[in-house]
């Protein structure tokens, strides 16, 4: 999760540091590094920018999360 996290706020950031004027440049789907899961970077209805794991080659669990009752659940889909 926390890979995912970092991934999505570089995904984020990256744009500013290019130059990109929108931020509907930088949505679609992205590989994480280790090309094992696909994110996928998409517009909420507030206008916000969002990110959710759509594809995994291994079903990612929430092994960090701080609630010890939703450790074990699924992330795939989940939105962050």
């Amino acid at each position: 999760m926390r890979l995912v996290i970092a991934f999505l706020s570089h995904l984020v950031l990256m744009p500013a540091v290019v130059g990109a004027p929108q931020a509907d440049g930088i949505l679609g789907l992205y590989w994480n590094p280790d090309r094992d899961r696909i994110v996928e970077i998409y517009a909420h209805d507030d206008g916000s920018v969002c990110g959710r794991v759509g594809w995994s080659a291994t079903v990612p669990i929430d092994t960090a999360n701080p609630v010890q009752s939703l450790r074990g659940r699924n992330l795939l889909g989940c939105l962050s």
